[in-house]
């Protein structure tokens, strides 16, 4: 069966929502044997939300969102068994070797299930990376001017950025070997990785030099007698955070460490049962924890940049079953539940917090917060039982799925505050094939979002609370997880989001070798956690001019769910929503495989102060959103609905291109393309005010992000991004022994657009002035400032060499 929307074939009826590919499609079409490449260029539900142009993320976790939902939502299987980590949600420290693996991936759930192949290659693959080839090509401005002006362009006082973020040099070896026992092969993996960064590190005027960032990666992973499987990895970098922009001091020393066993019993009516145990340890450790802060953050990437140092431990029980009970009816039940202790680096520590401007010769001293932090256990519960019932063939050419479960999610704490959330799962699917060449379906399910580390560290009081204190020890605030209690106690509503898909399909032309397709998706998402002050705005805050600032003393929050009156009905709903659309065309022939595909997209809801996937997205716990002023917009006026703007899962519209041509049996060519639009952001008003004869800044948004389509405000985006890749592939045989050598230039035209944009409105550029609109107000509209551009070109050279004898 081909899957909607892909060329995947998957081996089974796959389940609506879920697309399957085999390790072949990497080994004879795409080659690339990267999984966050293989997102970001060719998988159609994905939007990667940080760079990977060159392998430049395999130092950091992995940061994509699925169909709209949060980065932190994605799940791993390896043969059935849970890998995630429970510290880097939405990652795994598992290294995924696509091209030995079939890939499962549930595009309504966001879960990747990875299974090894009855036969998998036996060779040894090594990689070398060299990157910061060559400049931006020549006419790119003519070409980019098309759209906007050139991130070359767009520097502060119309310097070029000479200093870009670049590969300085890497290497990986990976092996694929099986070890004879008992009858049979059992297959082992090995890989390590290490690779230097050359990154940009900013001041309060753009890019002030550059640090290097190094990373590390080995694991072991295979299976041994009595179906047992393992794994054994260790993972280590220099430049923690810097994936969310986070500046050179706040970022950190990272060392992960994690194994795990399980064991697979299969029975004889195709039931399964998985169950392993798995043990995580991260340490964290900043080069100075007593950091200082500029409030002025000048790209909004990390307006809130606040971890602690420690170690964070986690023994997490994963259990998988899948049981028949007719031809057509099953039950399915899983649960990865983690117990974790999180030890600190320090109990007490500052850090002092000032306000420094483009246009300032000298910081001004605005307070210091002094944090305290204890060891503490937590648990995080993920527990869901279904019946399943799948009928092939249920009438002529229909295909009936559908699930109805429950699940029971939770988090441990040993405060008072421990959440424990019972709810519903269900999912409804038809797929139809009225004619050979036509195939149409329909899919609406309800979902619910787990709980991960990022709730236990926000609700803690020991992970990391704080109080801000003036120079003379006044209070200004507190601030943490001590004062933030989740409203009705245990029960608060847990998120969750419904989905609607209308995929459509067309098979023509000889052996059925052409396809398009086209997939409409809508969802909705309920009940998304939102933080207030539990006794109200005005007796934390006092308004001067339309602007709020803090009032001193305490600060105490409630964590509830999203209120409705902040986002308008007339857009599409009060809660945030996704929509998208999806046409794509293949081609599969004996020498040639063409992929290309178009999306439109559309991802709107509220977020926290800030741009990038820490803060303007689904599922973000701050305390900003408490404040009025995270909710208002200068450049739209007395507007409603100001806060309604677009995600940063929204790219509004993703082009992707993948062509191979398999000229014989010993040579290929292959290009890859791609053209994303820019992340939606917001640009910044900073007022600055004395209350109560001491200095405060107040940060609001100066307009949207994105679009705003509850009032039709329009804000801005970074540039669009282009990735072009093209790589040449020679295979040979020695002695029956199959050999290959690939190079691969990535980015093979540099146009030079801008990964990061000055976000303060107190820069004039002096090309592109501020422009005023019709109230008077500035904004940054015409005065876009480029302060980092896209990755440069580089080369990606790596060997195959085969373990034993192929004479296909």
């Amino acid at each position: 069966m081909v899957c909607l929307g892909v060329i995947f074939h998957a081996k089974t009826f796959a389940f609506i929502g879920t697309d399957t590919v085999g390790g072949s499609f990497f080994r004879e079409w795409y080659q690339t044997a990267d999984l966050g490449h293989f997102l970001d260029n060719y998988y159609d539900y994905a939007v990667y939300e940080t760079e990977t142009t060159g392998e430049w993320n395999l130092g950091n976790q992995y940061v994509f969102s699925i169909a709209g939902n949060s980065f932190r939502q994605n799940k791993y299987h390896l043969n059935g068994m849970r890998l995630d980590s429970r510290f880097e949600e939405g990652s795994t420290l598992f290294h995924a070797q696509p091209d030995r693996l079939s890939m499962a991936i549930d595009y309504h759930d966001g879960e990747l299930d990875f299974r090894d192949e009855s036969v998998q290659p036996q060779r040894l693959r090594l990689t070398g990376n060299i990157g910061g080839l060559g400049g931006i090509s020549p006419g790119t401005r003519q070409l980019i001017n098309l759209f906007h002006s050139s991130g070359e362009e767009r520097t502060m006082d119309g310097r070029p950025v000479s200093m870009r973020n670049y590969i300085l040099g890497g290497g990986t070896v990976e092996g694929t070997f099986a070890i004879p026992a008992s009858g049979r092969r059992y297959y082992q993996h090995v890989y390590a990785h290490y690779d230097r960064r050359a990154i940009t590190a900013f001041d309060h005027t753009g890019i002030s030099g550059m640090r290097p960032g190094d990373n590390y990666k080995v694991q072991l992973d295979g299976e041994v007698p009595m179906n047992l499987h393992y794994f054994l990895i260790a993972k280590g970098r220099s430049d923690y955070g810097s994936e969310f922009y986070l500046n050179s001091n706040e970022q950190a020393q990272q060392r992960a460490y994690m194994a795990g066993i399980y064991h697979t019993s299969r029975f004889d009516n195709r039931g399964e049962l998985v169950a392993g145990v798995s043990y995580e340890l991260q340490t964290i450790r900043h080069d100075s924890l007593s950091f200082s802060r500029n409030i002025l953050d000048q790209d909004g990437e990390a307006f809130e940049p606040w971890y602690a140092d420690g170690r964070l431990h986690s023994v997490n029980l994963s259990v998988r079953y899948d049981q028949p009970l007719l031809p057509w009816l099953r039950v399915h039940a899983e649960g990865y539940n983690s117990l974790l202790h999180f030890h600190p680096g320090a109990g007490q520590w500052s850090n002092a917090v000032y306000s420094q401007s483009i246009a300032d010769a000298a910081p001004t001293p605005l307070y210091t917060a002094y944090w305290h932090s204890e060891s503490f256990t937590s648990g995080i519960l993920e527990n869901e039982a279904m019946v399943v019932a799948e009928k092939k063939g249920w009438a002529k050419g229909l295909d009936f799925y559908a699930h109805l479960g429950v699940s029971l999610d939770g988090v441990v704490l040993g405060e008072g505050k421990s959440v424990v959330s019972p709810d519903w799962l269900a999912k409804v699917a038809i797929n139809y094939s009225p004619a050979w060449w036509f195939r149409f379906g329909l899919s609406v399910s309800h979902h619910r979002m787990s709980y991960g580390w990022n709730e236990v560290r926000y609700l803690s009081g020991k992970y990391m609370s704080g109080e801000i204190r003036y120079a003379d020890n006044t209070l200004l605030a507190t601030t943490g997880g001590a004062y933030h209690t989740p409203e009705k106690g245990l029960w608060i509503k847990q998120p969750s989001y419904a989905v609607l898909d209308l995929p459509i399909y067309f098979t023509f032309g000889k052996s059925r070798r052409h396809e398009i397709a086209i997939l409409s998706t809508i969802r909705k998402y309920y009940n998304q956690w939102h933080t207030v002050y539990t006794d109200g705005t005005e007796a934390n805050l006092v308004s001067q001019d339309g602007v709020y600032y803090l009032r001193e003393g305490e600060k105490q929050y409630t964590v509830t769910t999203q209120p409705l009156d902040l986002m308008s009905s007339r857009a599409g709903g009060r809660t945030p929503y996704y929509m998208s659309n999806i046409v794509k065309y293949t081609y599969r022939g004996k020498k040639w495989h063409v992929m290309a595909s178009w999306q439109s997209y559309l991802m709107a809801g509220l977020s926290t102060l800030g741009n990038g996937p820490l803060h303007n997205n689904i599922g973000a716990l701050s305390e900003s959103t408490a404040n009025p002023n995270t909710y208002m917009a200068l450049s739209e006026g007395d507007k409603p609905y100001q806060g309604n703007s677009r995600l940063d899962q929204d790219k509004s519209f993703i082009l992707r291109l993948q062509v191979t041509y398999n000229a014989c049996r010993y040579f290929s060519i292959g290009l890859n393309g791609k053209f994303k639009d820019g992340q939606p952001f917001s640009t910044f008003t900073a007022r600055s005010r004395l209350i109560n004869g001491y200095e405060q800044v107040a940060l609001l948004h100066s307009d949207a992000k994105g679009i705003n389509m509850a009032n039709n405000a329009f804000g801005k985006r970074e540039d669009a991004f282009f990735n072009f890749e093209l790589r040449a592939t020679g295979r040979w045989w020695v002695w029956d022994i199959p050999m290959s050598l690939e190079v691969m230039c990535y980015n093979i035209y540099d146009f030079g657009t801008a990964l990061t944009e000055y976000t303060f409105d107190d820069y004039v550029h002096p090309t592109y002035p501020h422009w005023t609109n019709d109230r008077g107000i500035a904004t940054m509209k015409d005065s876009r400032t480029s302060m980092s551009l896209c990755i440069p070109r580089g080369l990606l050279v790596t060997l195959r060499v085969g373990l034993e004898k192929d004479k296909q």
